[in-house]
């Protein structure tokens, strides 16, 4: 016979059970009694509206969301709508229910206190509305001091001690200390302080990240702001001491005998990493403009300039010193004529003509007045073989960067801070191997992005050096010019490598490991300073030039106002928009992983000021720049407007699944499975329909505008961003028109099929580039004759788009690189789909 159920009252609610030490309640679970006794100590947030205090910060919000009447009987963030009585039956209930707990544990709100209660508020003023706090974000919020239970005055002069002061702790007794680092509450996030505890932001995520970054103060300009304080040394004197000893003295406060000012500190992991001594809201100056002085007058008997005797920046002896890093089999096939001294001399100038202006990370003019790393002139020359028509040049550099990379990471064994030369030395090998060499080495060259950034990271290149100082002497013009360029270049080095991460995750949807908040650096120094030929007209370059504004808040403007700063180089336009594509990734993850956490508003929201702020980038580089330079030929129009363009399109689209759609075979190295691409057809067939489809394929479609109207074999194998970006985009236009209006045979007569004789591949392709051209341009101009990129749905013949695949193929095919040719595969297998 089977025993009875037991009866209710024999149930036991928990094997084990938590009592709170103050109160007889017990508790199933730790953090539920950890929790219940936050509510037996003072209120540690206050409401900065109605002054109630609370022991938990979830509470405060409830409250402020829900019940706070503000002053004037409207709860707070209420509508302006009047609400219907259920609702305020429910609030007033809410409310007494609040009210007696509140009695009962004997906690007394600042409505019971007596006297006047003044609150500080940094993010938000009040409007005089009865709906709440307006927020006002500025250049650099003032950090809040946190209240007590009870009530705390301070005079007019008192709150101005205390919106520059350090932040005041208790340690139990009634003495205050100073000597908490960590800001009390404030941590610094994107180069400002973010208050945690202010109750407009709502936590330590990427969305506080993002509204800070789409939405600056309309009162201020933190271009000037920013320019004008960094620009400016701080005085550092006697009457400055002794104002940061007043802002560190409790004196002004007053408080009531036995009741302290807590602090409500951020974890550990979000406090501030700024060198001690930090003063806050002063963000410390890095010396690199401040350490040169005139030295003109000094160098006076070096004008005209006498320069010191030249050196061939490729010798024999450089020669030699690179043959001296490999073995004996090595060095023979480096002696083929192919690697003779001659045609190292082409490759290293077609470096300098090709890649370094849209990546000048090497010093050009003081190359003869110094010797580089063998192993470092030897990735520039192989980084050289891909602009040389010479495929055994390009072969010999294929087989020479796996072991110039084996090399380098040999020496990390024993010194993991690695010298800016073996970075320079790894990047641009790395940046070989994904760009030009074969496909499995381009799989590889994803394999180890990851630890060279790390390397990068580990060595400090992406942080300022803050403790930097003269270190040669004032009477050597030449030292103090290399001293200066050995700090550049060091600079140079930790955007480069922001540089090929951003891009390795923006083209190849890789993962982003240098966020652009992470990155703390000063801007590259402008052109007429970094391009001087000697050291006199160096230093009064550098002299008479101007600071440039913060990174940080340049980024600000362009993605939250649309501006950009006037008199940036080249290059820092170039950073600028990695900058927009570093917020465009983790924006589309965000949305592609979000879990209904952030509106759908919001998120829309942030998408369309990005979409705004590629626009506004690319209008000022063809509106600024372009009437100065005289031809396109320059990698900075060719490849960074495609790359603007592109940045839209990644933004509003899934580009992996997009080509899982089109039938690329590999992804990242990985072979697709058929479920993969019944996901991705799923996928296509819903975003075709959506706005944000609408807008991708129109920047898609302006992009190959831009690129075949110009385009020629030449100008297309500069750059080796390019082929990827049209790449992306044909498949992507392809993809919407086929969505919408099926597939098409795309077959056409410049595009000549064949049987093929081999095993590799069905049948052999011919496509005639002229006539292919001449056809992508008529698709183009047609399908872009639309009023609006929400019309383009309604175009006819959207999906009869043989042109610009066949096109994009065939220049693809010119190209002879790993990644490339794949790409060719893919767009071949499109055309010859209904054969």
């Amino acid at each position: 016979m089977l025993p009875s159920p037991p009866q209710p009252e024999q149930r036991s609610i928990s094997s084990k059970e938590y009592q709170c030490t103050i109160c007889p309640k017990k508790y199933a679970r730790r953090d539920y009694l950890e929790r219940h006794a936050l509510n037996h100590g003072g209120p540690s947030s206050v409401c900065p509206s109605c002054g109630k205090g609370f022991a938990r910060p979830d509470v405060l919000r409830k409250h402020q969301t829900t019940t706070c009447t503000a002053g004037v009987g409207t709860p707070f963030f209420s509508s302006t709508g009047s609400s219907s009585s259920a609702s305020t039956d429910r609030i007033s209930a809410r409310k007494r229910k609040r009210r007696s707990s509140e009695t009962l544990r004997g906690v007394r709100t600042p409505s019971t206190m007596a006297g006047h209660v003044t609150f500080i508020d940094p993010i938000g003023t009040w409007n005089g509305d009865s709906r709440g706090i307006q927020p006002q974000v500025t250049d650099a919020p003032m950090s809040a001091v946190s209240t007590s239970t009870t009530e705390w005055s301070a005079s007019a002069e008192d709150v101005n001690l205390l919106d520059q002061a350090l932040p005041l702790v208790t340690d139990g007794s009634d003495h205050l200390q100073s000597d908490l680092p960590d800001h009390g509450g404030t941590t610094v996030i994107a180069g400002e302080e973010f208050n945690w505890n202010s109750p407009s932001q709502t936590g330590d995520n990427m969305d506080d990240l993002l509204s800070w970054l789409f939405n600056p103060s309309p009162e201020t300009s933190l271009l000037s702001t920013n320019q004008h304080n960094e620009s400016q040394p701080l005085p550092i004197n006697s009457d400055t001491v002794e104002a940061s000893e007043v802002l560190l003295s409790p004196a002004p406060l007053r408080h009531p005998i036995g009741m302290g000012i807590s602090s409500q500190a951020p974890p550990s992991r979000l406090r501030s990493t700024y060198p001690e001594p930090y003063i806050a809201h002063v963000p410390p100056t890095s010396p690199s403009y401040l350490i040169y002085p005139n030295l003109t007058e000094r160098w006076s008997v070096w004008s005209p300039w006498q320069a010191p005797t030249k050196r061939e920046i490729l010798d024999e002896d450089a020669r030699n010193a690179m043959l001296d890093l490999f073995d004996d089999n090595v060095k023979r096939e480096l002696s083929l004529p192919s690697f003779s001294l001659q045609q190292m001399r082409l490759y290293l100038e077609l470096y300098f003509m090709h890649f370094a202006p849209l990546y000048p990370i090497i010093h050009y003019p003081s190359l003869q007045y110094r010797r580089l790393p063998p192993d470092l002139l030897l990735a520039m020359i192989c980084v050289g073989t891909a602009f040389a028509n010479d495929s055994d040049g390009l072969e010999m550099a294929s087989k020479l960067h796996r072991r110039l990379r084996t090399r380098i990471f040999e020496t990390v064994e024993d010194e993991p801070t690695t010298s800016v030369a073996s970075l320079q030395t790894i990047l641009l090998l790395n940046h070989f191997a994904r760009s030009y060499c074969s496909l499995k080495q381009h799989d590889i060259a994803q394999i180890f992005h990851s630890p060279i950034i790390n390397l990068a990271r580990q060595s400090g290149m992406l942080l300022p050096d803050y403790d930097r100082q003269l270190k040669s002497t004032l009477d050597d013009p030449v030292a103090c010019w290399l001293e200066w360029v050995d700090e550049e270049e060091r600079k140079r080095l930790g955007w480069f490598s922001f540089l090929m991460d951003t891009e390795n995750a923006a083209l190849y949807r890789g993962f982003l490991l240098i966020h652009c908040y992470s990155i703390s650096i000063e801007l590259p120094a402008p052109d007429e300073v970094w391009d001087a030929k000697d050291p006199l007209k160096w230093n009064r370059s550098l002299l008479n030039s101007s600071r440039p504004p913060s990174f940080r808040h340049a980024l600000r403007e362009l993605a939250g106002r649309g501006s950009i700063a006037p008199n940036l180089t080249n290059f820092s336009l170039w950073i600028l928009l990695h900058g927009l594509h570093c917020v465009q990734w983790t924006l589309l993850w965000r949305d592609l992983g979000d879990l209904s956490m952030v509106h759908v508003s919001k998120i829309t929201s942030w998408k369309d000021c990005l979409r705004g702020s590629f626009e506004a980038w690319r209008n000022h580089v063809e509106d600024t720049i372009r009437p100065q330079m005289l031809t396109l030929e320059h990698p900075m129009f060719s490849a960074a407007i495609p790359f603007s363009h592109l940045g839209t399109v990644l933004l509003l689209s899934d580009t992996e699944q997009v080509r899982i759609f089109a039938g690329t075979k590999k992804i990242t190295g990985r072979p697709i499975s058929p479920g993969e691409w019944a996901a991705a057809n799923v996928y296509v067939n819903s975003w075709a329909k959506s706005q944000d489809a609408a807008y991708c394929c129109h920047s898609a479609l302006q992009l190959l505008a831009h690129v075949f109207r110009w385009s020629s074999e030449t100008r297309f194998q500069i750059t080796s961003m390019v082929p990827w970006c049209v790449y992306v985009a044909t498949l992507v236009v392809w993809s919407y028109g086929s969505a919408l209006d099926g597939h098409d045979t795309l077959q056409a007569p410049f595009v000549i099929i064949s049987p093929s004789r081999t095993s590799t591949a069905k049948h052999n392709v011919r496509i005639e580039p002229s006539l292919a051209r001449k056809s992508a341009l008529e698709y183009l101009d047609d399908v872009l004759s639309c009023e609006h990129p929400f019309a383009l749905h309604q175009v006819k013949d959207k999906n009869k788009c043989a042109g610009i695949i066949a096109y994009t193929a065939y220049l693809a095919g010119t190209l002879k690189r790993g990644v490339m040719d794949e790409c060719r595969t893919v767009l071949l297998g499109l055309l010859t789909e209904h054969v």
